[in-house]
């Protein structure tokens, strides 16, 4: 914002030089308006300036380009109120406010222009303060034998940062000379920062040198995106780590795998005279736009489903899924929305368990998990030829285990550190022939329309 304050200054230096009468505006190239009214002065007999009126001198946030239409009716007090709307979000905005409403109250000329001048210095000065401390970024850039990493938006926990520096010193990449960073004050030293669309929805900040990579860091459904304002991230990321399987992922994020397990690891034995209980269900979103919802209801019918967390009546406790597995044969691992390839990490931590996990989603499951270790929902004519199957199954125990008879030779990893994918961003970084992108189109990638279904395509797939 210091320019800003810049601007402000020389507009009440040419202010003295303008017409007594009308009206100054100057239009400041995006992302503001600065306008400036000149005729609140007048002259005494000692040849002072006083004010007349209060000083109109505002700024306002306006895109470039804009086509406004004109106010109609009732609106017209409205609009021209929100037009006028004093922006005072940081320190630059309140410099020229407290200018306005205070100094310029009783001001005599003389002190109206020793504040100009003093306003000015301030400004050169924070304006060389500002390229003196880029310039220092680029010289620790430059010099350097680290890459810096800046997690500019970030929900996994506090400490995951940390983490990752652990991983990097004590070798754990391939590449390590990486660290990461979750303090904005490192904006200028930065080679490379990531942002989470998800939750930077408003604005992507200035880069602060070019060559600057921006990564896109994103594990949420298409269905997220809707509404999203796409136009405003044309062309602005350079990598994009996410989930999908997809010729514009540069770096792909797997939620979980299944590997053999080793010679000496040993299974546990399924206890089933503790299973008293049949189907269980831990959510916490309970507005998700899916039909997950409507078939567990539909389900529940049938059959005894007990819906634990923030959307149910049961609370589960400190060791959750421990319990869970010794009360329930069964969990409903159901996906908030029906997307290709989206998957979180509920099948592959309930595989974890002697529970078998009934799914829900768009995945391709049987490329993911072994042949008969889950129960699909789509593979049943209605929720209620599902129940059917489930009350087959509870009365008959030797069918119910050859649920987990793949864990003698198999086991499902939960994903959900994604450390792996962090040591690949830093091979990335270092790789001085990798073609980053400069036109990508967030809007084709993540398509709703092309990887989702919704609505009655979504009951029609779900034998709703």
């Amino acid at each position: 914002m210091h320019e800003y304050v810049t601007v402000a200054v020389v507009i009440l230096i040419l202010s003295e030089f303008l017409p007594s009468k009308g009206q100054t505006n100057i239009i400041v190239k995006s992302p503001i308006r600065l306008q400036y009214s000149n005729h609140c002065f007048r002259r005494t007999s000692r040849n002072q300036t006083r004010i007349r009126q209060p000083t109109v001198l505002y700024l306002r946030f306006a895109e470039q380009n804009r086509q406004s239409s004109p106010p109609h009716g009732n609106n017209k007090s409205s609009h021209l109120a929100s037009e006028k709307a004093l922006v005072a979000d940081d320190l630059s905005m309140a410099i020229i406010r407290l200018l306005v409403t205070r100094l310029l109250r009783q001001m005599t000329r003389p002190a109206f222009l020793v504040t100009v001048i003093v306003l000015g210095l301030c400004s050169v000065y924070y304006l060389g303060y500002i390229q003196m401390t880029r310039a220092y970024s680029l010289i620790r850039r430059q010099t350097s034998s680290s890459t810096l990493i800046l997690l500019w938006d970030f929900y996994d926990d506090d400490n995951f940062n940390q983490r990752l520096n652990g991983m990097m010193q004590n070798g754990g990449c391939p590449v390590s000379n990486c660290r990461f960073t979750t303090s904005r004050d490192d904006m200028d030293l930065s080679d490379a920062v990531i942002f989470n669309p998800i939750l930077q929805r408003s604005y992507l900040p200035q880069r602060s040198f070019p060559g600057q990579i921006y990564v896109m860091y994103n594990m949420e459904p298409p269905t997220s995106f809707i509404d999203y304002p796409f136009d405003k991230y044309r062309g602005q990321y350079n990598l994009t780590m996410t989930y999908l399987d997809h010729p514009d992922t540069d770096i792909r994020i797997p939620l979980g795998y299944v590997m053999r397990r080793q010679n000496n690891s040993t299974v546990r034995k399924v206890t089933m005279r503790t299973k008293s209980r049949m189907v269980a269900w831990v959510v916490s979103n309970c507005n998700a736009t899916g039909q997950r919802w409507r078939y567990a209801k539909e389900l529940s019918k049938y059959i005894q489903v007990d819906v634990y967390g923030q959307c149910g009546a049961l609370t589960c406790g400190k060791h959750c899924f421990r319990n869970i597995e010794k009360k329930y044969k069964f969990y409903l691992a159901f996906e908030k929305c029906y997307c290709k390839q989206y998957l979180t990490e509920k099948v592959f931590r309930t595989l974890n368990y002697n529970i078998v996990p009934i799914v829900l989603g768009g995945a391709d499951y049987s490329e993911l998990f072994p042949r008969h270790s889950y129960i699909d929902v789509r593979d049943f004519r209605s929720p209620k030829h599902l129940a059917s199957y489930l009350k087959e199954l509870d009365q008959n125990n030797h069918h119910y285990v050859e649920y987990f008879s793949w864990k003698m030779h198999l086991k499902a990893v939960d994903g959900r550190n994604k450390t792996a994918a962090f040591c690949r961003l830093c091979e990335v970084l270092h790789d001085r022939s990798y073609p980053y992108k400069k036109d990508f189109d967030l809007e084709d990638f993540w398509s709703v329309s092309d990887t989702c279904l919704l609505g009655d395509e979504e009951k029609a797939a779900l034998n709703l």
